[in-house]
């Protein structure tokens, strides 16, 4: 393990791209929104940044609860390739999702507690929620639909962001079956019981 790997390796834990895709969807939420007498495109964009912060906080956390499913499923991946401890994972993702909490409360009560009770659902999830048929995948959604009524805080006008944030629920609660059942030797293997583990996988194909 060389330093070069092992900051490349932290970058890939945060999962740039899905980190990306959750700030703009927060920009993209308070444009939906519409402007207000609070509106403040800096708020806006460092509303953007807190999500993202915390969801690649989460991401590397999520790697760090999952290192024994992913020498399974996902052997390529940098804490079962060698590029990064469990523990520096773990220790990355809680710096990543304290400092944007953190951020999150500096502009606003609202902006900090939605970060917070995101941060703590997600948290959950890694740590226990993951395992659990259905429940898991419901917080992961609402966290998903979250990041658009974030946008709508963050401008103060939530109303009309709430429509995207429903949709971006079921497709955030599709995708995670999905992904559960994808991960069903890893998830076997460490006594998990996911909905397709419970249920069967074609009838977590079709919920």
């Amino acid at each position: 393990m060389n330093a070069g790997s092992t900051i490349a390796g932290l970058i890939e834990l945060t999962r740039p791209l899905n980190t990306l895709i959750t700030g703009l969807t927060v920009v993209v939420g308070g444009l939906i929104a519409g402007k207000s007498e609070q509106f403040d495109p800096a708020i806006l964009i460092g509303a953007a940044i807190v999500a993202a912060l915390v969801a690649a906080g989460a991401n590397a956390i999520n790697d760090a609860f999952d290192a024994v499913i992913d020498l399974i499923n996902r052997p390529d991946r940098p804490i079962p390739s060698g590029e990064v401890s469990r523990i520096l994972a773990a220790l990355w993702g809680l710096l990543l999702t304290v400092t944007g909490v953190i951020a999150g409360w500096t502009m606003s009560v609202m902006l900090g507690l939605i970060a917070t009770i995101v941060g703590v659902l997600l948290y959950l999830y890694n740590s226990r929620l993951k395992r659990t048929p259905l429940t898991g995948n419901i917080v992961v959604a609402i966290c998903g639909g979250l990041a658009f009524i974030y946008g709508g805080v963050a401008v103060g006008q939530v109303g009309k962001a709430l429509i995207p944030a429903c949709f971006a629920f079921l497709i955030h609660l599709g995708r995670e079956i999905v992904k559960d059942v994808e991960d069903l030797p890893g998830d076997l293997a460490v006594g998990a019981r996911t909905l397709p583990i419970v249920a069967g996988r074609k009838t977590a194909l079709t919920t």
